[in-house]
C-alpha cells in the first residue's frame, strides 16, 4: 500500500496468500496507491510488477483539468461529440466570464466544487456570483434543475471504468455499481432552499443526515439511500425505459472522457514506464440522469471509496476489486521467472487474482496484415502477437467486467484520437475477424443440424 491503507484492499490479497512488503526494498508484484506516483516509481518497475495508476491519470480527475480536457475535445472534434458535461468555468481564471453569464441569466443556479476534492466537501450551490471564491481552484459548472427522480429523490450513479492499457486502449466496465440518493425530497433550487441534503447526492454526506435510510442486506436491493445499478435497471425497465439504450450513451461517455486524455497518458508512459503491461487503473465515474434520461458526466474520481459500510458495499465492491485483479493478472513472486510457462486457470472464485491468464500462451492464429501503401502482406510481429495473447487472456479473466473498447464501433471512435495508434486498429481488426469467424462456425454447424436432421429423415 502506498501512502494510505484500504481494508478492501488488504484483505481481499492477504486471503489469497500475498503478504505486504514491510520494507520498499523487498521484492513485490503489485503496488496500490491511494494518490498518484510519483515519477521515479514507474520507472523502477521491473516486468512483473503492477501499480494502480497510469501518469497523469489526474488529467480527468482533477475536475479543472476534466473540464479543460473536454472543452479541448468540444473545439477540435464539435460540441455535439462532447456535449455530456455541463457549462462549467474554471476558477479563478475565468471568474470574468462566469459573472458576465451570471448577469445575462440571474436565476440560473451553479454548483460550485473545489478542483482537487472529493466526497462533497466544500460543494454549495448558489445563484449569486458574489458568494463564489474569487481565490482558491473551483470549478463551476451550471446546476442541473431537472433530475430525473425516483420517489421524488434525487440520485446519481457510481460506475467503476478499468483501463488495463493505453497501447492498445482497452477499456472495461464493471457490471454492478452503485445508485446514490439524497436524503430530503427534491425541489428546484432557490435563494431560500440550498439544502445540501436535497442537491448532493454523495454518500458522505447525506450518511449524516436522520433520513437517510442504511442498506442492511445486500438481497434486499432497491429500497433506502443505497441501491445497486441492478436495482436501478430493474426499476427503469417496469417503467418503460430501454436501458440498453441508455447504458450504451453510458459506455460512450466513459470511452470519450478516456480519450480526450489518451494523448498524455500515452506520452507519460512513454516516458516513464518501462513495461506496456505495468499499470492498470480503477476510475469511478459520477454520471446524473436528467429527466429526458440524458446522462451527465458530473466527475472522475482517481481513487473511488472502497469503504465498506454497507452490506451492499462490500458486495459490490468485493467483486470488483477481485475480478479486477484476476482480469490484470497479478503476478505472484514465485511465478515472475516462469511468466512464459502454460497455466490453466481454475476458475475466479477460487484464487481471484492470481494470475493464470497472466503467464499463460494464448493461441494466437497465423494472421496476415497487408502493407500500407502496397499490395504486399507481411506476418505478425512479436510485440503483435504479445498484444493480441494479453488481449485474449486478459477478456477471458474479465469475470464481471464488460470490455467497451475495442468496440466494433472503432471507425467512430478513431476520428478523435489525435495520432495514428498502430496497435488500435491491429487489435480491432483482429476480434472483428474473430467475430466473424465464431458467427461462421456457429452458422456452420446450424447447417450441419440440419442436414443430419433431413439425413435421419
Amino acid at each position: 500500500m502506498y501512502k494510505g491503507s484500504i481494508p478492501l484492499i488488504r484483505y481481499t490479497l492477504e486471503d489469497n496468500g500475498f503478504r505486504e512488503s514491510v520494507h520498499p526494498s523487498q521484492e513485490w508484484c503489485i503496488l496500490w496507491g491511494v494518490c498518484n506516483l510519483k515519477s521515479e516509481i514507474y520507472q523502477s518497475l521491473r516486468k512483473y510488477q503492477k501499480v494502480n495508476h497510469f501518469p497523469r491519470s489526474t488529467e480527468i480527475t482533477r475536475k479543472d483539468c476534466l473540464c479543460k480536457n473536454i472543452r479541448r475535445m468540444q473545439t477540435s472534434y464539435g460540441y455535439r461529440h462532447f456535449d455530456f458535461v455541463p457549462t462549467t468555468f474554471v476558477l479563478p481564471q475565468e471568474f470574468t466570464l462566469l459573472a458576465d453569464e451570471a448577469e445575462k441569466s440571474p436565476n440560473k443556479f451553479w454548483i460550485v466544487k473545489p478542483a482537487a476534492s472529493s466526497q462533497g466537501k466544500g460543494i454549495f450551490v448558489t445563484s449569486k456570483v458574489g458568494e463564489i471564491p474569487t481565490k482558491g481552484d473551483y470549478i463551476a459548472s451550471q446546476y442541473i434543475d431537472n433530475p430525473l427522480l425516483i420517489d421524488g429523490y434525487k440520485f446519481d450513479l457510481r460506475i467503476y471504468l478499468a483501463i488495463t492499457s493505453i497501447e492498445p486502449l482497452r477499456l472495461y466496465v464493471f457490471d454492478e455499481g452503485l445508485v446514490r440518493f439524497a436524503t430530503c425530497k427534491y425541489s428546484i433550487p432557490m435563494v431560500s432552499n440550498k439544502n445540501r441534503f436535497i442537491h448532493l447526492t454523495n454518500y458522505s454526506v447525506n450518511k449524516h443526515n436522520t433520513n437517510f435510510i442504511p442498506n442492511s442486506d445486500p438481497a434486499s436491493d432497491g429500497v433506502g439511500s443505497k441501491w445497486s445499478l441492478s436495482a436501478l435497471r430493474k426499476y427503469l425497465e417496469a417503467h418503460g425505459v430501454n436501458s440498453e439504450i441508455l447504458w450504451a450513451r453510458i459506455d460512450e461517455i466513459l470511452v470519450k472522457t478516456v480519450l480526450s486524455i489518451e494523448p498524455a497518458l500515452k506520452n507519460a508512459c512513454d516516458m516513464y514506464v518501462p513495461f506496456r503491461n505495468s499499470c492498470f487503473e480503477l476510475l469511478g465515474f459520477d454520471i446524473l440522469l436528467d429527466s429526458l434520461l440524458n446522462p451527465w458526466l458530473l466527475e472522475v474520481n482517481l481513487s473511488p471509496s472502497l469503504n465498506c459500510d454497507a452490506p451492499i458495499d462490500q458486495k459490490i465492491k468485493g467483486e470488483a476489486i477481485a475480478d479486477l485483479f484476476t482480469m490484470i493478472g497479478i503476478v505472484p513472486l514465485d511465478q515472475r521467472n516462469y511468466t512464459d510457462q502454460r497455466h490453466k486457470s481454475q476458475g475466479a472464485k477460487l484464487n481471484p487474482y492470481v494470475a493464470y491468464g497472466a503467464v499463460s500462451k494464448v493461441p494466437v492464429r497465423t494472421v496476415k496484415l497487408k502493407r500500407q501503401n502496397t499490395g504486399a502482406k507481411r506476418s505478425l510481429t512479436r510485440e503483435e502477437k504479445a498484444v493480441l495473447r494479453d488481449t485474449e487472456a486478459e477478456y477471458k479473466r474479465r469475470g464481471q467486467f464488460r470490455r467497451i473498447f475495442p468496440t466494433a464501433n472503432y471507425a467512430y471512435y478513431k476520428a478523435f484520437f489525435e495520432a495514428e495508434r498502430p496497435l488500435n486498429t491491429l487489435l480491432t481488426n483482429y476480434l472483428i475477424s474473430r467475430a466473424a469467424d465464431k458467427e461462421a462456425a456457429v452458422s456452420r454447424k446450424a447447417i450441419s443440424r440440419v442436414c443430419l436432421l433431413y439425413t435421419s429423415d
